[in-house]
């Protein structure tokens, strides 16, 4: 359930949960994969021991903000969304800008975070002791208590380390082969940096700038394994008959959603309708000998209040995964 952990936490964090994927994470230049020396990324949860393995760790400095996030072989995944970009102590907690999370794929909507509880049930601290700029790695420590609402308790982590993570300042371009084309709000833009990844058995695909300012991401609810027999599938936007088709838009600070939601009057207080927005993605080719998804897409975004709004039309990608 980690896409749906997406659009609960704030913006801060979204790169880092989206670099972070189940089974494939593609076009990641920090991912530590390649057989390189790429560091190590492990904690104890629970009294538990964690680690991520080296084809699901990324990590990024970038807009003032240090994203380490990494997945473990069980499917248990942790985002660290750092308020800095120097060596030094982050706190974490409910007042701070910088926010930790744990999801794990087995438990369904029970997701963990800093953002969640009180003080003394979330909370914590990151500290970065080094980062290697000659060879672009970073180094440190972790302690923290997460909670989750729906869950209704706290997961403890303990001795946390980072050691020589690689990490990237800048996303890499896309292949020559590859396209991700739209309308926002009628003005034409092509994604100069395309990523790839499959998570859970479905593509998540992502446009953006090689900063990382403006992007768009699309969860496309096809099953990879699943070749011509999804073509000219025709999804509208929420739970279709394989899963669900999302979409977020990110423009430096401002993150807009395919849904929203609205507090309830009394007496529901403290009670929230979701309301689903409009669009459609219109699968166009999955080829399994080739490996290349393509599709069109719509979408109608809004803030999280459903008051400001971007529209997506004519949008277009074509990748190679």
């Amino acid at each position: 359930m980690r896409r749906l952990f997406v659009v609960l936490l704030p913006a801060v964090v979204i790169c880092g949960l989206w670099g972070c994927q189940k089974a494939t994470s593609l076009g990641n230049a920090a991912s530590g994969s390649g057989g390189q020396d790429s560091g190590s990324f492990t904690v104890t949860i629970d009294g538990q021991p964690w680690v991520a393995i080296d084809s699901a760790r990324s990590v990024s400095i970038m807009n003032g903000v240090i994203s380490i996030s990494g997945l473990s072989s069980d499917d248990q995944n942790i985002v660290l969304s750092l308020a800095g970009i120097g060596a030094g102590t982050y706190a974490l907690g409910s007042a701070s800008k910088s926010v930790a999370a744990w999801t794990d794929s087995l438990m369904y909507l029970q997701n963990f975070s800093t953002i969640f509880g009180n003080g003394s049930q979330a909370g914590g601290q990151v500290v970065v002791s080094q980062i290697d700029a000659a060879n672009q790695t970073i180094s440190g420590t972790f302690q923290m208590h997460l909670y989750s609402d729906s869950a209704g308790y706290t997961k403890v982590f303990t001795n946390g380390v980072f050691n020589k993570l690689p990490y990237i300042t800048s996303l890499p371009l896309a292949p020559a082969t590859d396209t991700f084309t739209v309308l926002i709000n009628g003005v034409p833009w092509k994604a100069p940096s395309i990523t790839a990844n499959i998570e859970e058995g479905e593509f998540m695909v992502r446009g953006s700038r090689p900063d990382g300012r403006q992007w768009v991401n699309i969860g496309v609810p096809v099953p990879a394994s699943v070749g011509s027999g999804v073509i000219g599938y025709y999804c509208p936007v929420g739970l279709s008959i394989f899963g669900t088709y999302l979409g977020q838009y990110g423009n430096n600070d401002s993150v807009y959603l395919d849904k929203y939601l609205i507090g309830a009057p009394p007496p529901g207080a403290n009670d929230y309708y979701l309301f689903e927005t409009s669009g459609y993605l219109e699968i166009l080719q999955n080829n399994l000998s080739s490996h290349r998804l393509s599709a069109n897409f719509q979408l109608q975004m809004t803030d999280s209040t459903g008051v400001a709004s971007v529209m997506l039309t004519n949008g277009y990608f074509s990748i190679t995964y």
